[in-house]
């Protein structure tokens, strides 16, 4: 469930403009509704549907219906009257070095205000951009809600069994390249490998001797014993070598 953080809310400077921000919010949430409840309308199926079942319902929504964008234009023009007021503040307080850069960034919300097809239903980027916002002032943390959880588990996974993929592609790759030869390979191994074989031969001589004076030398007794044991057993096994 999605909670509102009261205390960041009454502590910023900003609380007018959360409120408008919230204000928008449903308006969009109820206008994306309307939309979607009278593009479904449009299907004689479903006319029929409610004139069998519900014609209360239909007797009541058909002539919203016919004038559906009338309606509309209400939401638009409150709509626009927020964006005129944003971008007059963003002037006042320089939010950006010009003040016809506001547009141009919010463009989403110009376009989605064309009472026109597809173009209403950029309204929703509207709706994403408000709560971003909210999130990033920590008025409202949309990472606790199930929705977000739910999405965030499969996108990980995804994710994960796409770097899983690539990092296999990538390897599969780099061993055939290393089969067949490649530039970048004798590249590396001119240009790199080399002209510091001395350090590198010194290096691993180091490990190898760190890994004997640790390994070896505190285990030799237990090994000497480990090896005699094994070859005894074999002897044992081995007919012709218990005869030899």
């Amino acid at each position: 469930m999605l909670k509102i953080n009261k205390e960041n809310l009454k502590s910023s400077h900003q609380l007018i403009w959360f409120v408008i921000d919230f204000l928008m919010l449903g308006l969009l949430i109820i206008n994306l509704a309307f939309i979607i409840f009278d593009s479904t309308y449009n299907f004689v199926a479903i006319q029929n549907l409610l004139e069998e079942n519900a014609p209360a319902i239909k007797d009541l929504y058909h002539p919203i219906h016919e004038n559906f964008i009338f309606y509309d234009l209400i939401f638009v023009s409150i709509f626009l009257t927020e964006f005129v007021v944003r971008w007059g503040y963003s002037i006042k307080a320089k939010v950006y070095d010009r003040w016809y850069f506001y547009p141009f960034i919010h463009w989403y919300d110009i376009i989605g205000c064309i009472p026109v097809g597809t173009f209403r239903f950029l309204r929703i980027l509207r709706v994403i951009s408000i709560v971003y916002r909210l999130h990033q002032y920590k008025v409202i943390d949309f990472t606790q809600t199930r929705v977000f959880q739910f999405f965030n588990f499969y996108y990980e996974a995804f994710m994960e069994e796409l770097s899983d993929r690539i990092v296999v592609k990538v390897l599969s790759g780099a061993q055939d390249e290393i089969r067949r030869g490649s530039p970048l390979f004798d590249r590396i191994q001119n240009d790199i490998l080399y002209p510091r074989r001395d350090m590198l031969s010194d290096w691993i001589s180091q490990r190898v001797a760190e890994a004997a004076q640790e390994g070896y030398v505190p285990n030799r007794g237990a090994l000497r014993s480990y090896l005699e044991t094994r070859v005894d057993n074999a002897l044992k096994q081995n007919l012709e070598l218990s005869r030899l």
